[in-house]
């Protein structure tokens, strides 16, 4: 990323199985580069980045203030740009699977 008229900016590109490339930089994934840029010292709380994808489309994200997940601190990241939903799906959670919250390798 390359700061322009005080905004870091960059590209990215998101792939999705099978072989295909998200039209949008993906909210998730700006607001993941914002951690990293907020943990390398590259992006203070307030301020934004421009996330531009491979056809053009741009999200700005910002910091809104600093946050703590469990022992871990963390952001709270802010998007805007523009995206159309392309699928919805409904995922259920079978009451008696052990494993509804996921589970880590470590615990097989």
């Amino acid at each position: 990323m390359e700061k322009k008229d005080g905004t870091l900016t960059g590209s990215n590109a998101v792939a999705i199985r099978p072989g295909e490339i998200d039209s949008c930089p993906t909210g998730t994934g700006c607001s993941a580069r914002m951690v990293l840029l907020h943990a390398q010292g590259k992006v203070g709380i307030g301020e934004t980045s421009r996330t531009r994808s491979i056809i053009g489309s741009e999200f700005v994200c910002g910091i809104t203030s600093k946050t703590t997940v469990g022992d871990r601190s963390g952001i709270v990241p802010t998007v805007s740009g523009r995206a159309w939903i392309t699928e919805t799906k409904h995922l259920l959670l079978d009451p008696s699977d052990p494993w509804q919250e996921g589970y880590r390798l470590s615990d097989t």
